[in-house]
């Protein structure tokens, strides 16, 4: 039951550049590499090495969904107010903002958490 400490998220996201990162998080290992995504560099994340996205569409049905962030997004209440509310969308995004959201989020939701490999 070993979770990821503030200082090891920080060395990582400070080492992690164009590289890829091995954890094993509850008996799954995971793998997070860097790629360009419309002119954006973008954090995608591997279940044993394969991306399936049944995952994506049908979190309930895969366990897999769970290491994915919820897609969420913001509407308006009405026209004339600017307060937003969140909406979910009965889906999982598919890549992480940045390496120390994906790590961030990973220790959140699972229980015990290891380094396999760092970049090479």
């Amino acid at each position: 039951m070993a979770k990821l400490s503030k200082e090891q998220i920080v060395e990582l996201k400070r080492r992690f550049i164009f590289r890829r990162v091995i954890l094993l998080a509850d008996g799954y290992k995971l793998t997070l590499k860097e790629s360009r995504f419309k002119q954006q560099l973008r954090v995608e994340l591997f279940v044993n090495g394969t991306w399936n996205g049944k995952w994506i569409t049908c979190p309930d049905e895969y366990v897999e969904s769970k290491f994915y962030m919820p897609w969420i997004s913001y509407v308006k209440k009405s026209p004339r107010s600017n307060k937003r509310k969140p909406l979910d969308m009965g889906m999982r995004r598919p890549d992480f903002a940045s390496i120390g959201q994906a790590l961030r989020y990973l220790n959140k939701v699972c229980d015990d958490i290891e380094i396999l490999e760092g970049d090479e």
